[in-house]
């Protein structure tokens, strides 16, 4: 998405509610083109159980699989959330 220039490009994933809240509400705020890349296990997709999704989800953010950031027009890059760098196979 920065390679396009779009004014704003952001991820957000269900195990940090208030990122995604905080981005939701700043994309709103802007003009123009704006996406948020929103990671969600899927129970059925992923073949485990649903009460894993959130621990899923928290394991793909800790260990860097899936990182939390903003892209400001293709120029600006902010990192929300640094990783733990939990071990891949965690969460693999």
């Amino acid at each position: 998405m920065a390679a396009h220039r779009i004014p704003y490009f952001a991820t957000v994933s269900i195990s940090e509610p208030d990122d995604f809240v905080r981005e939701l509400e700043k994309a709103k705020s802007m003009m123009g083109f704006r996406l948020l890349h929103y990671f969600c296990p899927c129970p059925t997709g992923w073949k485990a159980d649903s009460r894993h999704m959130m621990t899923l989800a928290r394991l793909a953010v800790e260990t860097g699989a899936f990182p939390l950031d903003e892209c400001f027009d293709g120029e600006r890059y902010v990192l929300n959330h640094t990783p733990a760098w939990q071990p891949m196979a965690d969460y693999l």
